[in-house]
């Protein structure tokens, strides 16, 4: 599924476009990082406006709430495997290394 929106900040206004597969993480943070604001901003502002050019309904905010709290836990999962596979590689490197 994809979501595109509007991500704004002080200086700009950027057309973002987010597909929700294994990526999303990678692809909010460098989104986030482009525009100087947070993950989950973006995560919602993209929702907010994905589901609202959908034409499905309007999005309520207890469902956008919920939907961010979901999301924001994934993207802590993610990190977490990231910093797992991280270390792993680390050893496995630093092993080959000493052989």
């Amino acid at each position: 599924m994809t979501f595109r929106g509007n991500a704004r900040n002080s200086k700009t206004t950027t057309t973002l476009s987010v597909r929700l597969e294994e990526q999303t993480e990678c692809s909010l943070e460098v989104r986030a990082l482009a525009l100087g604001t947070t993950k989950s901003v973006v995560a919602r502002q993209l929702i907010h406006d994905g589901l609202n050019v959908s034409g499905t309904r309007a999005v309520s905010d207890e469902l956008l709430d919920r939907i961010t709290i979901q999301l924001d836990e994934n993207i802590q999962k993610l990190d977490a495997l990231i910093e797992l596979a991280l270390s792993a590689a680390h050893l496995f490197n630093s092993s080959s290394e000493d052989q």
